[in-house]
Formats: structure tokens, sequence, C-alpha cells
């Protein structure tokens, strides 16, 4: 059955009656490029050609083409005719609308448009304006109200208001002195904690576009929210008073204020409200020296510096009586406490932290979560980490660029709903992403050296419906059994691998997001390829199965080779819009000493069907430059 639709009809016929694509799209108010797209298809779909094009003359039909006019032309003129059975009453006008302009803009516009023709009737689409761009190619919607002109060649875009975007800051420390100081809205973007808009948005779309006009990379930021809805910025703004309640504890000995204090003041100040504990007199002699400056000249050091809310005595080397009596959310110090004569502080402070909290960082690795968590009810929003079902949390370490896992089974969520409307409004990319993500999961823990019955079961189900589900979910979010079978998929694969593990795709991908900020799907899927042909060594007979599971051709016989699967994973790649290499998403040579060294921290490497070395790691990594 070849797939036509109305809309390449109306455009071929549209180009034949009024002589050209221009005149066409100017009939259909759609784009010239719009036009010639739609009638290019219809040429691939048929596969002849329709139209004679020439510079300097008119298009004319070609032989083929006179005869698919003719048939086009009474196509839709019986859909006319159809239309004129129904009721009476004009469809309602569809429109679409991104956030900025359908909460801002668009109610005053429809309140004037329904006082002009009250009998009008529309429908209003939200997204944003990536969402609201894709409405518009599908035809979904007449006319759409976007933030920003993202796509100049397809679409024709009429500009109805200006929006001035401004940086706006609270009114408290450090703030006002920076601005006292003349501190630029520059500067303030590269250095300070920013919430911003969602990817796909129009706005962010505006803020990016500024900062490479301003030569200002977008990893210069440090962004700690992104905010789709005001029901988003709520959200928000709740987390904002929650780490304004946090307070930081930190401790000085100081006799003179280096820039080595004030860059760890400055990290410290981004986790809460900091409060200075000033060594007395006393206790620096215990620490076998002797003040340079008295305790009221060193505390007066703190008492002009921004961002400082309270300065203590504190009446010993030891902690304890401090953190009893003020219980700060975190405690700040430099990294002489790692080891050396410090090291015993360090560990009472951890003690104490850890009767009321403490950080994250304390319980990476496996089983050092102390005992049961509260209740957890996980909803996945996206069809790809399967961690409704599994005991790994992932979480980078924005100062060491290292992706760290946190793995205990008291973090294996007591229900998991799985709802596939949540992923039905995904954009395509992360999508594709996160659908090669769960895939992976399932592969990997399929050849994992820790795979047994149960895991098989789960893995091939998954890699089944993943397989079978990936290109259509992809290709339209809006396919419910395609979303359906993705989700469940997922939450399959992501059983495997709690049980059977990973590979070496996943301990190297962990480096490429930690350092470079690549969408972990992303990652996988560029890795996948060339890890499977690193494995195909120690294929046991499964490569075949995951090619069956995977293809979109013919079905593997006895002449299956383990090359056969890699080249269909890379032909899946490319379908999906995924780079091949992994230069393509910004990963530099320099970076590889690292990347291999953290990927040999990961317990993925250790049950990998292939036994792997740095030296193979480095290769892996240089052949994907």
């Amino acid at each position: 059955m070849l797939e036509i639709n109305l809309k390449q009809l109306e455009s071929f016929v549209a180009t034949v009656e009024h002589s050209g694509f221009t005149a066409a799209a100017a009939a259909l108010y759609l784009t010239q490029s719009t036009v010639s797209a739609h009638v290019s298809a219809l040429e691939q779909t048929l596969g002849v050609p329709l139209l004679v094009r020439g510079a300097r003359r008119p298009v004319t039909l070609t032989p083929e083409g006179q005869n698919v006019y003719v048939q086009a032309r009474e196509i839709l003129n019986r859909c006319e005719r159809l239309q004129a059975l129904g009721p009476a009453e004009q469809p309602p006008l569809r429109l679409g609308a991104s956030t900025a302009p359908g909460q801002g803009l668009l109610p005053e516009l429809l309140t004037g448009f329904l006082q002009r023709c009250p009998d009008s009737r529309y429908v209003l689409l939200r997204g944003d304006s990536a969402r609201i761009h894709s409405l518009m190619l599908e035809s979904r919607v007449h006319l759409g109200f976007v933030g920003a002109a993202m796509d100049p060649r397809r679409f024709v875009y009429h500009p109805i208001a200006n929006d001035r975007l401004v940086l706006i800051a609270p009114n408290r420390e450090p703030y006002p002195t920076l601005q006292r100081q003349g501190v630029s809205g520059l500067t303030l973007l590269t250095e300070q904690p920013l919430i911003r808009r969602e990817p796909a948005s129009g706005t962010r779309q505006s803020l990016e576009d500024y900062l490479r006009r301003s030569g200002i990379a977008a990893d210069r930021l440090h962004p700690v929210a992104e905010i789709d809805t005001p029901e988003d910025l709520a959200k928000v703004q709740a987390q904002l008073h929650e780490i304004e309640s946090r307070t930081v504890y930190m401790c000085f000995s100081t006799d003179v204020l280096h820039s080595g204090h004030i860059a760890l003041l400055r990290k410290a100040q981004k986790l809460g409200r900091v409060m200075i504990g000033v060594l007395s007199d006393e206790a620096i002699v215990t620490y076998k020296r002797y003040p340079l400056l008295p305790f009221e000249e060193r505390k007066s050091l703190f008492e002009s510096m921004a961002g400082v809310y309270k300065i203590v005595k504190q009446e010993t080397l030891s902690y304890r009586e401090n953190l009893e009596r003020f219980h700060p959310t975190y405690v700040v110090h430099g990294d002489n406490w790692v080891s050396g004569i410090q090291k015993p502080i360090r560990d009472e402070v951890l003690e104490i932290l850890a009767t009321y909290g403490g950080k994250v960082t304390d319980y990476a690795g496996f089983g050092k979560v102390p005992g049961p968590v509260v209740p957890m009810i996980a909803i996945p929003t996206t069809a790809g980490t399967g961690s409704e079902v599994t005991a790994s949390s992932v979480i980078t370490d924005s100062e060491t660029h290292f992706k760290m896992a946190v793995i205990s089974y008291y973090l294996i969520p007591g229900y998991a709903l799985l709802d596939p409307e949540l992923i039905m409004t995904v954009p395509a990319k992360i999508a594709a992403a996160c659908g090669v993500d769960a895939f992976v999961h399932a592969e990997e823990a399929y050849v994992s050296k820790m795979a047994n019955p149960f895991t098989d079961a789960m893995a091939e189900k998954a890699m089944e419906l993943i397989g079978g589900n990936i290109r259509q979910f992809v290709a339209s979010r809006d396919n419910e059994e395609a979303a359906c079978n993705m989700m469940l998929g997922s939450t399959l694969a992501g059983i495997a691998f709690a049980w059977a593990k990973l590979g070496d795709v996943h301990a190297m991908s962990h480096p490429v997001s930690g350092f470079f900020g690549v969408a972990h799907g992303v990652a996988n899927a560029i890795l996948l390829p060339t890890i499977v042909e690193f494995n195909a060594l120690a294929d046991n007979g499964r490569y075949r199965k995951i090619y069956n599971y995977i293809t979109n051709g013919k079905k593997a016989d006895d002449s299956f080779v383990p090359q056969m699967l890699v080249d269909e994973l890379k032909k899946l790649n490319a379908e999906l819009g995924i780079p091949a290499k992994l230069s393509d998403v910004g990963v530099t040579e320099d970076k590889i000493p690292a990347m291999v060294a953290d990927t040999m921290k990961s317990g993925n490497v250790l049950v990998n069907p292939r036994q792997t070395t740095p030296k193979d790691v480095e290769a892996l990594y240089r052949s994907l430059l």
C-alpha cells in the first residue's frame, strides 16, 4: 500500500494549476519549500518524475505526471463532495501555542477574534515551540503561535509582538553587592545559578542565540532547574525556598584571605546560607601555631564579606559543639581534610552529620544506604531508564565530572505506575535517545556474564518490544500502541539489568556524559555498535537473536555473522537521527585518559562478555573520534 496523503496531492495539483511552486505556496498558505517537499515526497512514493523543472520556465507535466494529475484532481474533487455531505457548520479552527504566547498573548487575541466572529469555534493545543512546529508539519493545527522562528525554510513567520527577555535575581546577597560593583548580566549568567526554559522552547533558543553572539559556550552556565509552565515555576520557587532554608557551616583559622578561600566560599554559597565559624585564639594554639591576628581582627575579615549571614566563635578544633548547636545542612572544608592531620576532624564531622543526613556522595557505590527509606512510587516519564524497577541511582558530580552510582536494594520503589500518555509528548530526539538506552539495557543484560534464565526472559521480551516499536514511536508519539510497548519494554529491560548488570557501553558512556554533557542515551547509542563489534569474539550465538529483534528487514538465517548486527545497529541510529561519532557530539581527545580512568572504576566492566583493559577502552574511544 502506497503512503500518499492529501497534502501531497493538494500541493501537486496546486503547483500544476498555478504553474509553479511559488504561486502554489501562496494559494495554499504554505512556504515554497514545503510545497516542493510535498511534491518530491509524492514522486518518491510513486517512483516516477511528475514535473519537469526549469530555472527559467514554468514547471510542466511529464507524461506520468499528466496521468497522476487527472487522478489527483478527481480525488480532491471527491473529497470536496464528501465534505459537502457533512454538517453545514464549519470545522473548528485548530490553533497551537507555546507557553509564552499561549499564556501572555493569545487570550487577548482570541477575545478580540471571538468578538468579531462570535460564531467561530477553535481548538487550542499547547506545547513548547518545537512541539507546535511538529503539529504544523503534521497538519494537526492550522496556525501556530511560538516564541522563536526555528525553521524559516519550512515555515512563514509573522511577528505580532515583541517580548523583552530580562535577567532577574533575588534582592539578597551577593546580588545587590554585585549590582553595585557593576557586574554584567553575562557574568551573572556564567557564574551564578540559573533557572531556564526547557530545551525545545523558543525562549531557550533566544537565550542560546544571545550567548552564541556573545561568544559564550552553553556549558559555562550553571542551570539548577528548567521550567515549562507556571506550575513548574511554582515547584522551582518551592525548591529555592528549601535552598534558602539550608545552612552551610565553614570554619576558618585564617589570618589572611586568599583566592582559594574565596573560591571555596563561593561554592558554599550555592548550597545555602553560609555561617562562618572562626577558631578562637586558644584553639589555634592547640593546632601547634600562634595566630598572627587576634580573634576579633580575624572575625572582622569575614564581617565585610558578601554572602555570609552569621559569624560565630568555634572554641576548639572539634566542630561538635557548633554542629549540635546550629544543626547546619552542610559542612564545607578544603581538600586538606581528605588526608593528613585534619582527617580525624573530618571523620568526626561525618559521624555527626550522619545522624541527620549527610551528602549523597557518602552513599556512592553498592550497599552504603544504611537502611530502608520512605516508600517510593515511581512513575516514569520516558521509556528509557527502567529506574522504576532498579536499585540504581546515577548522579553526576558537576565538580569532578564523574557520574557516580548509588546502588542499594533499599532504593527499589515499592510500586511502579506505567502510563503511556506520559511519554507521548516527548520530542522525537528524546524518544530516540531514551529508546536506544532501554534497548542497550536489555542487550547488555542479555550478553552479561551474570545473565541467567530469569534475566534472559526479561531481556528477550524487552528487545522484542523495543526493537519492534522504536521506529514507529519516534516517528509519531501519538502511536499509543507503540508507546505502550516501549514503556513496557523499558521496564522489562530495567528488571533484566537490575539482576544481570550491564557492560562496557554503560561503563564508557558515563564519562562521556560527565565530561561533555552528552545525553546518556545518545552516548549509549553511539558506543553500542562499536562495543558490539568489540564483544563479537565472545558471542555464543546470542547476536543472531538480538539482530532478529532489532532488524527492520529480513530475519537472519544460518548465514548470519556478527557484523550484520553491527551494521543493523548503525542503520538504526541513522534512522533515528543519532550521530555516528563521539566527535559529532563534542567529545575531544584530551579527555580520553580521564575517561579511561573513570570507565575502569565501573563494575560494569567486570561483567562485560569480553575482558576489557584500559588500552582496549582507549582504543575504543579513539575509534569513535
